[in-house]
């Protein structure tokens, strides 16, 4: 949890909130497997997980990402490592 947004008072993370969601879960759902947990910060998290989404920030393509690859072999290794990681 550490670094991570939480929901105030119940360190429950967004992450978790979001994961759960993700998989089906329902608000009531959650809120009964997490009594302190109310639906008005479940909503909060949705916000906030919006919100951070909203940055501008701006992933390549996989044909822009193929035209910045490294030139050495294991920088590019690596680079192919951390993509397939994170996607």
């Amino acid at each position: 949890m550490k670094g991570k947004p939480v929901i105030t008072d119940i360190r429950i993370t967004g992450e978790l909130i979001s994961e759960k969601l993700a998989t089906g879960e329902t608000i009531p759902q959650i809120v009964d497997a997490h009594p302190r947990l109310t639906p008005e910060a479940i909503q909060a998290a949705l916000a906030f997980a919006a919100q951070a989404l909203r940055a501008e920030v701006q992933y390549p393509t996989a044909e822009e990402a193929a035209l910045c690859r490294p030139r050495s072999s294991l920088s590019s290794v690596r680079m192919n490592r951390t993509f397939r990681a994170t996607h």
